[in-house]
């Protein structure tokens, strides 16, 4: 189970509360703009993740590196591929979501959406706030 760990953490943070959101905003919503950001973020992100990882110690701020018991073990020029697919696809979706459903709820003022949105948006900060503790009680 923590092989698996770094990818569940994506996928409960940004991928979960990503797909509730884009299922209330699906009608209004445009793929095409989003697969280019998607496109772009897996370009620019994967090619400065790259290099990042292969600086290693050279760079007196080294800070990226990956624990390799919570990756899976696949990586491409030392990046995990979880952090590659997970992080350059689930962040750019949420965000575009969360925007999304900022601008929605703004407009709209639905009064169940507007619940959905604090509800998710508290409960958000509570799963971070536990992985937040998670971390801190792991490192010692």
């Amino acid at each position: 189970m923590k092989r698996f760990l770094f990818s569940l953490a994506y996928i409960f943070l940004l991928g979960v509360p990503a797909a509730i959101l884009f299922y209330f905003i699906k009608e209004d919503f445009n793929c095409k703009a989003l697969f280019i950001v998607i496109l772009i973020s897996l370009i620019v992100g994967g090619i400065f993740e790259i290099w990042a990882v292969k600086q290693r110690r050279r760079d007196k701020f080294f800070i990226w590196e990956y624990n390799s018991k919570s990756i899976i073990g696949f990586k491409i020029y030392g990046v995990p591929i979880e952090d590659l697919v997970l992080f350059l696809i689930f962040t750019p979706f949420f965000i575009v979501t969360v925007w999304e459903s900022v601008k929605r709820l703004l407009v709209e003022s639905e009064e169940l959406f507007s619940v959905i949105m604090l509800v998710g948006v508290i409960a958000l900060f509570i799963s971070w706030y536990f992985v937040y503790q998670h971390a801190i009680k792991s490192k010692y």
